[in-house]
């Protein structure tokens, strides 16, 4: 006689609520100029530049850092970035950077190496000019095949000797399905199979392989596992070293900061001192109240990140520079302030918990006299529907504190100074989003199961119609794989019934949403 068992179980790809927040690398040379205009030698020029992850150097003969000024011995180098976490691709993933490139003619190529947890090439680009010597021409590797043009005359900073003085904003978007490529926000390459299939993200290599008469430099270099960037920022983005708006640290007019705003506008309560920061030195940047309005509110429920680079003028415990992110009604989620402590010296930064409660001293690099090292704090903030957390340069600071009122969304964030002896500048402000997934099953009750006729058995449960299941089967309930007797089977709002043959004396079965 045989006998047929039943039990219910649950598997999910991915759980629901998930919330992409993770700052997987960030390069950025411009707020920190790393060995002069173009010029870099060492490693440690590089890692400075980079809050979160780092660089090895194969070949440091020729520059990989934008630093504003035209050269023209950029050609030959091999530099690998290293993320400080791998970048789940399940979850997508989403790596941008700005370059800008010395094109002459044929064989005078720039390249990306995306590799995945082995160290395989998952994705390979490169681009170079045309056989007009004028137009730029991007490329990508196809396994058996070698390397296919994608599009001509796509890149506007592919010019002689980096005369045009703009960058080109390159985009590439990973899922589990393949990978797109944006250039300046137009996609050219949609769909495309790996070369080596990747679960994680775990480095870039860039090379130039042109020697004197290729090139290339690079800035803004991040990535992100789970977020939707969308160009740098779905909701906000600000970048005021490339336009430089207002000239050495100054503001004056909103004008000068929507000029370096691509997503998002500016509202400017105070402008009487600056908070651009292009790398000069100023002694009156203290007094300050501007409000960036995101271009449309960020839904906290999907994830959302905060990301800013900040460089702050210290001078005693009550010089204060601060954050306020506000919910779609304008009231205060998160406030955040930092300056130096009782001894002048050393960075605190603090968040407000009904009280300011320290997060540690001796914290901020950039939290200095004058602005005089020249280094940048990278801070986030990683949003959730109920909670957030702080990082700053990578690091965890803060772990699932409260919100101090209620949020549905993100609406803007306030910066602010106290008074003309504290001042702040900022660069490269973010606020983005986490990717959507698609609804998926929640869970799976209780099963029922009877006989639908001498030798078949009927299951039934209560299903979803946002999902898919999978009948499945073993003969012991201890050991041995679950084997796919029925997949693809499609969910409705109900109650759902599969019938099977058993084909054992004993027989285990289970349910399983995909």
């Amino acid at each position: 006689m045989k006998k047929f068992l039943m039990i219910a179980a649950v598997s999910f790809a991915a759980c629901a609520g998930h919330a992409g927040v993770v700052t997987n690398f960030y390069a950025d040379f411009e707020v920190l100029n790393s060995g002069g205009p173009g010029t870099l030698t060492n490693a440690a020029q590089v890692n400075a530049g980079t809050p979160v992850g780092s660089w090895i150097v194969t070949d440091a003969q020729e520059s990989l850092i934008f630093g504003g000024a035209a050269g023209f011995d950029q050609g030959e180098y091999d530099f690998t970035a290293n993320c400080k976490s791998g970048a789940q691709v399940a979850n997508g993933v989403t790596i941008t950077f700005d370059m800008r490139s010395r094109r002459d003619g044929f064989n005078k190529y720039n390249a990306i190496r995306i590799k995945n947890e082995a160290g395989l090439n998952a994705i390979s680009l490169r681009w170079s000019g045309t056989a007009d010597g004028v137009s730029g021409q991007l490329e990508y590797w196809v396994t058996g095949t070698g390397w296919v043009v994608a599009a001509n005359d796509i890149f506007l900073a592919n010019d002689f000797g980096f005369a045009s003085g703009i960058t080109d904003r390159m985009t590439i978007s990973l899922s589990s399905a393949g990978y797109d490529v944006a250039v300046n926000g137009a996609v050219i390459l949609e769909g495309m199979e790996y070369a080596a299939v990747p679960e994680t993200i775990q480095s870039m290599q860039f090379f130039g392989d042109g020697v004197l008469l290729g090139g290339a430099w690079y800035d803004t270099i991040l990535v992100t596992s789970g977020l939707a960037p969308e160009g740098y920022a779905a909701h906000f983005n600000a970048e005021f070293n490339v336009p430089d708006s207002g000239g050495e640290g100054t503001l004056t007019a909103v004008e000068q900061l929507d000029a370096g705003t691509e997503v998002g506008s500016w509202v400017l309560a105070d402008a009487q001192e600056s908070f651009i920061f292009n790398g000069a030195v100023g002694f009156d940047q203290g007094l300050y109240n501007v409000t960036a309005n995101l271009a449309s509110n960020a839904a906290v429920k999907d994830g959302v990140v905060f990301h800013a680079d900040i460089r702050s003028k210290r001078d005693g415990a009550t010089k204060w520079n601060g954050i306020r992110i506000k919910n779609e009604s304008g009231l205060n989620v998160i406030s955040l302030r930092w300056t130096g402590t009782a001894d002048g010296v050393s960075g605190s930064l603090e968040y407000w918990n009904g009280a300011w409660v320290s997060l540690g001293n001796n914290i901020l690099m950039a939290n200095d006299f004058w602005f005089t090292s020249g280094l940048t704090d990278h801070l986030q903030v990683q949003m959730r529907e109920t909670d957030y957390d702080i990082l700053l340069n990578g690091t965890s600071l803060l772990s699932n504190a409260a919100y101090e009122n209620e949020i549905t969304s993100v609406g803007s964030v306030q910066f602010f100074g106290i008074n003309d002896f504290s001042g702040a500048w900022y660069d490269s402000i973010r606020v983005l989003k986490a990717d959507a997934l698609p609804d998926q099953i929640t869970e799976i009750g209780s099963i029922s199961m009877g006989l639908s006729s001498a030798d078949d058995v009927e299951l039934s449960w209560t299903a979803e119609a946002v999902g898919t299941y999978v009948l499945q089967t073993r003969t012991d309930l201890l050991t041995g794989a679950w084997s796919n007797l029925v997949e693809g089977i499609a969910g409705i709002d109900g109650t759902l019934s599969v019938t099977t043959t058993p084909t054992a004396a004993t027989a285990f079965y289970r349910i399983v949403g995909e």
